[in-house]
């Protein structure tokens, strides 16, 4: 979970006047990541193989163009995957 120190410097450029609307919004960013990851494998009793990535877990992660705590939040449905592993291995590359 981001702080909101880690939410001051974005507060201006993501255009959010003020430093609780951001932190509001990044909090919730966060909770999401978590919920479709870590969360994500507890549900279907898989933390001991994925959730987080460690050694001897699959590394099932997306690569994404943008970083979605840097962008506005209006845009996050337009940040490209770039990159699809599952099991350790690339299932999705996008073209250059």
């Amino acid at each position: 979970m981001c702080g909101k120190h880690d939410c001051r410097d974005q507060c201006n450029r993501c255009g959010y006047q003020d430093i609780d609307t951001a932190f509001m919004a990044f909090s919730v960013l966060s909770d999401l990541l978590t919920w479709a990851g870590k969360d994500g494998a507890l549900q279907y009793f898989e933390e001991h193989r994925k959730g987080s990535l460690e050694v001897g877990k699959l590394a099932d992660m997306v690569v994404l163009y943008a970083n979605p705590f840097y962008v506005d939040p209006m845009t996050l449905t337009n940040i490209d995957v770039l990159e699809t592993i599952k099991e350790g291995a690339t299932i999705y590359a996008a073209e250059n």
